[in-house]
């Protein structure tokens, strides 16, 4: 369980969230575009503290 919160695993799916809003950006959807930076920030926050709190009680 703990290989799905790796450092590497967090960069390929911040770039992940990161190349779907680009593609959205370039065709100039409206501005609930901002949305994909937000979830990303959150998911990984999420998932950070997830892993924190694994290497602390471990």
């Amino acid at each position: 369980m703990e290989s799905l919160f790796t450092e590497g695993f967090l960069l390929s799916f911040s770039s992940y969230i990161d190349s779907i809003g680009n593609k959205k950006e370039a065709v100039n959807l409206p501005p609930k575009i901002a949305l994909p930076r937000t979830v990303r920030m959150l998911i990984a926050d999420r998932l950070l503290s997830s892993r924190a709190r694994f290497l602390l009680t471990s």
